[in-house]
């Protein structure tokens, strides 16, 4: 039997999202340059639009209560403390 392991802090929601970024990173910006997407890490499913808060609102309808890994396209930066709390914020219900 498979045992499925969800992630459980934003540190692991980081690692696992930014590995599928990379995994799909040519595709999506040779399609979506400086588009942002949320990641849902479980699924690997990728919501991609030109605004942050619309690719959040895109994963929190089919995935809500989960937590996204999110950043712009082209643009992979060292993740910071604020963006742990703006993972927190966007993937907890408000």
């Amino acid at each position: 039997m498979n045992v499925v392991t969800t992630p459980q802090t934003p540190e692991e929601i980081l690692t696992q999202g930014e590995k599928i970024y990379f995994d799909h990173k040519a595709n999506l910006e040779k399609a979506s340059m400086g588009n942002f997407v949320a990641i849902e890490v479980e699924s690997k499913e990728i919501f991609v639009d030109a605004d942050k808060l619309v690719a959040i609102q895109k994963a929190q309808e089919k995935y809500p209560n989960k937590l996204f890994y999110i950043v712009q396209i082209g643009n992979l930066k060292k993740q910071s403390g604020f963006d742990l709390n703006e993972i927190r914020k966007y993937g907890w219900p408000v």
